[in-house]
């Protein structure tokens, strides 16, 4: 899924929204406890639906990416990005759901490191990410 719209605003009007709980509880969910900073860890709960939250990446004033899932749903990559067209600021949000695949041909149970030596692998799957 990705959805774009145009924000009243400077981008750094629109950043203050994203780059903490508190604006992130002003348009994306009724409650939110996380710090946005990489590693962190915490929680949305919007309705009865409670998502637990991992910050992936951070680059100040422009994206932030994360990972969210519950324990009904399969687990998402968040990406909220910021930019500036003609003049206008533009937020857009892409989410693709995480899959767990089993892929036994493309994956073997063994393969050379790059330094020569063999390494095992916990079996042939694959995360990867898929559009629905």
């Amino acid at each position: 899924m990705r959805r774009e719209r145009f924000l009243p605003g400077s981008v750094e009007d629109a950043w203050a929204l994203l780059c903490d709980a508190d604006g992130l509880e002003q348009w994306l969910a009724d409650s939110v406890d996380l710090i946005v900073k990489p590693g962190e860890q915490g929680a949305l709960r919007d309705g009865d639906v409670v998502r637990d939250v991992l910050v992936d990446d951070v680059e100040e004033g422009r994206r932030l990416s994360l990972h969210w899932w519950t324990g009904d749903e399969e687990p998402s990559v968040v990406d909220l990005t910021l930019d500036v067209v003609d003049g206008r600021t533009r937020l857009v949000v892409t989410e693709l759901p995480l899959r767990l695949a089993t892929a036994p041909d493309l994956v073997p149970a063994t393969w050379t490191t790059p330094g020569g030596g063999s390494q095992a692998s916990s079996g042939p799957r694959l995360l990867a990410l898929a559009g629905r």
